[in-house]
């Protein structure tokens, strides 16, 4: 009785994945299609630029929904090979471009490496190749953060007769454990020997991706290494504590009979960008040589003296400036009042211009404060296009800019470098907060999660710092670990400019 009871459950959950995902196409539909007309009646840059996200996350979805589609034909022996002649070199790299604007917000090198001897077209089924792919690329980009991620193609022959298309998929990511690269392949198999990757799950993708493949009559592995020239594994890595080597995946598609005329080597380098390598990327500026004119601090007037004996006089007035912004000051003054020919030379070559100390009591409005150049809000999420759609609807709903982080230890090396730059360069206005007054955290990401990444941000004690959980998970338990980790507000994905307006102005601008 059990099992017909769990059978039925089985029977009920396949059609409802198969229906609902056969229902999404309907306004998917319409989506692209007229999504594709859209592009035609936007001139500005960044309409085109936000159309382009648009697309493509909309093109992401379908190929979701294509996995699902997938998963119930593959578990009810219903899936056939579409094979039909197709424009290998042009469909990949479109696909691949897919990708670019993700991996250009990364700093990452995405690259298609075609061989000399795939000819243009091929006789196999190139959406299945292609939805492969995509699950490919999209995880290689939510683990990578420095270098490249190469997908290359070539044919290979086993013997007279048997020619395969083999596709690699390469990046210099984060890396899976030894112990944990049988679990990859298992549907939402948890890495539990993984510290590096905190979820609960893998997901679908890479399952059915080995199935789809195995049922296109090839295999789809992990292996060691990559044989492009593009790829920089072994020279740039997302974690250089652990020296890992990143990822590869490789799968091979079975041709049939078909005569080959090789072309010459195709490379499409979607993302030129220089990769980021680890280190400094503050520069420094030397300190112009100081005065060496003496202070009287009976004299009511004073000719000009070294930036640490007027910090002196503005400390006393209460003022606080670093040195810099003193120098910027006395400028100031110098240039306004040279104009009523108030000034002398003394050894032909030391101008001396006397002014009263009061003068330095409008500094304050004068001088911009460091604080004007440091946001005070910070995005926390691995995928781009979700950091980018937060940015772009807080701009506009309240003129603000953002930080933003890929995973949870980003985020908490932000906040540090927050923390250490505000002694550096201290607020003068006395309108900052201790750090970022808003940070909006993704939950399910690699390397720390949101919930380790606010726990270690209230170590730091910053009392005014709130952060706000984004997820797509809508449970009331999962909302309970939210706020017990330290976050002050649960929101769902997706969220909408009114809400994110509401929320700033409480948590920003403290209106209600």
């Amino acid at each position: 009785m059990a099992y017909e009871k769990l059978k039925m459950q089985n029977h009920f959950l396949e059609m409802l994945t198969a229906t609902v995902s056969h229902d999404m196409r309907t306004p998917l539909n319409a989506i692209l299609g007229l999504g594709e007309q859209l592009q035609h009646f936007i001139l500005h840059q960044d309409g085109l630029y936000l159309h382009k996200i648009l697309m493509n996350s909309s093109r992401l979805l379908l190929s979701l929904v294509n996995d699902l589609l997938d998963l119930f034909r593959l578990k009810n022996g219903k899936f056939t090979n579409n094979r039909e002649w197709s424009d290998f070199r042009g469909e990949i790299a479109a696909m691949v471009d897919l990708f670019g604007v993700q991996a250009e917000a990364k700093g990452v090198k995405l690259v298609f490496d075609c061989h000399t001897n795939v000819p243009g077209k091929l006789s196999i089924d190139l959406q299945r190749v292609k939805q492969v792919l995509i699950n490919l690329i999209g995880n290689s980009l939510k683990f990578t953060y420095k270098g490249s991620i190469v997908v290359s193609a070539k044919i290979i022959q086993t013997d007279q007769t048997m020619r395969f298309l083999k596709v690699t998929v390469c990046d210099t990511g984060i890396g899976i454990k030894d112990e944990d690269k049988e679990k990859v392949f298992k549907m939402f198999g948890k890495l539990e020997a993984s510290e590096k990757i905190n979820t609960s799950g893998i997901g679908l993708g890479v399952s059915i991706c080995k199935q789809i493949i195995e049922g296109l009559g090839g295999q789809l592995t992990l292996v060691d290494g990559c044989e492009s020239l593009h790829c920089l594994q072994n020279l740039i890595y997302s974690d250089p504590s652990e020296n890992c080597e990143g990822t590869t995946f490789s799968f091979s598609v079975k041709l049939i009979d078909e005569p080959f005329n090789f072309e010459e080597a195709s490379v499409l380098d979607i993302i030129s960008k220089k990769p980021q390598i680890r280190g400094s990327q503050h520069s420094h500026t030397s300190r112009s040589e100081r005065s060496q004119c003496n202070y009287y601090p009976d004299n009511p007037s004073v000719s000009i003296a070294p930036h640490e004996q007027l910090q002196l006089i503005l400390e006393q007035a209460d003022i606080k400036l670093d040195l810099a912004n003193i120098g910027k000051a006395v400028q100031g003054i110098i240039s306004k009042n040279a104009n009523t020919n108030n000034c002398e030379t003394q050894n032909d070559d030391v101008l001396i211009q006397q002014f009263d100390v009061s003068q330095l009591l409008n500094v304050k409005e004068e001088v911009e404060c460091p604080c004007s150049k440091r946001n005070k809000i910070l995005v926390v999420d691995d995928n781009v296009f979700n950091i980018l759609t937060l940015k772009y609807l807080l701009k506009e709903c309240a003129n603000l800019e953002a930080d933003q982080a890929l995973n949870g230890l980003q985020a908490v090396e932000q906040v540090q470098e927050r923390a250490k730059l505000k002694l550096k360069e201290p607020c003068i206005c006395g309108q900052e907060s201790a750090n970022y007054r808003l940070i909006f955290m993704d939950c399910n990401m690699p390397v720390m999660d949101g919930l380790s990444a606010t726990q270690e941000i209230r170590k730091l004690a910053f009392a005014d710092l709130q952060i706000v959980a984004i997820t797509a998970y809508s449970t009331k338990g999962f909302e309970k670990k939210c706020y017990k980790a330290g976050m002050d507000e649960f929101e769902t994905k997706p969220i909408f400019k009114d809400r994110l307006k509401d929320i700033v102005n409480r948590r920003v601008f403290q209106t209600y």
